[in-house]
């Protein structure tokens, strides 16, 4: 395997692929672990950044990633249209139509409170080696033709969890056998990203607008840019506080205003 350092990228057809050869513009993942990093204030420059996430034991593995052009991402959303909009946190959740395939499109707009740009990236990476988990919110590729990236996902019919089932203007309450179902599966979708690969990976952001829900009632979970991996023989692994209000662990989200604070994590299996 090539020194992190070695590593270049170079561009196929449609999808991103690894190669020994430099050239710019390129995303990967490396078992889920390697992404480039952008910067915004030159657009048209992007910069090799590796080794942040699993590619130390990645064994050699890698994920392309398809990506978009801005025109289908502005043709898709009709500009952006506000009235294309479904969901709005860090970032904006788009319905749109690409290659007459109804998709979720995700937009990174404006400045996020006390956002590191490496988690732009990270949600790119992560998604990538969790797309294959029938209960994670496909990805389907990207665009970094932007100050941001857009992330290009597949449309689940019913919405997010948050707009259903009462917690807010829509349906009657959920069965408890539904309710049940969705906690089973998005179980599930947490264990696969706490087990599968070389290194334990926590979401941090757990709540019901990055839950998703297809025609079928199946649980998709999204959003993977506050994840973090936990060090190898390590159960825990020191960073900033992140996060929502009333979602995470009460004396870890106590300490949201702090710099720092240690997030001890034990795998049951």
């Amino acid at each position: 395997m090539a020194h992190i350092s070695d590593i270049k990228l170079i561009r196929t057809d449609t999808t991103l692929d690894l190669s020994q050869k430099a050239e710019k513009g390129m995303i990967w993942t490396m078992g889920g672990a390697s992404y480039l990093y952008y910067n915004a204030y030159d657009h048209g420059s992007l910069t090799c950044r590796c080794g942040t996430l699993l590619i130390a034991s990645s064994g050699g593995k890698y994920n392309p990633i398809r990506t978009f052009s801005s025109h289908q991402i502005l043709e898709a959303t009709n500009n952006f249209d506000w009235s294309y909009a479904i969901g709005v946190d860090r970032f904006v959740w788009y319905k749109g139509t690409i290659e007459n395939r109804a998709v979720l499109i995700k937009y990174y707009k404006g400045e996020p409170f006390n956002f590191d740009p490496d988690n732009f990236y990270r949600d790119i990476a992560v998604s990538s080696m969790m797309s294959s988990h029938k209960n994670v919110l496909k990805l389907l590729g990207c665009c970094l033709e932007f100050p941001r990236p857009v992330l290009v996902c597949e449309y689940p019919e019913k919405g997010a969890l948050a707009y259903i089932g009462g917690a807010g203007e829509v349906i009657k309450p959920l069965a408890w056998s539904v309710r049940l179902k969705i906690a089973k599966e998005i179980a599930d979708a947490v264990t696969y990203l706490h087990t599968e690969f070389p290194r334990t990976i926590i979401h941090r952001d757990l709540k019901l607008t990055n839950i998703f829900l297809d025609e079928n009632w199946t649980a998709k979970l999204s959003s993977f840019s506050l994840s973090i991996p936990i060090p190898e023989g390590e159960l825990g692994v020191e960073d900033i506080v992140c996060g929502t209000q009333g979602f995470g662990e009460p004396h870890y989200m106590e300490n949201m205003d702090s710099i720092k604070n240690r997030l001890m994590v034990t795998v049951i299996t």
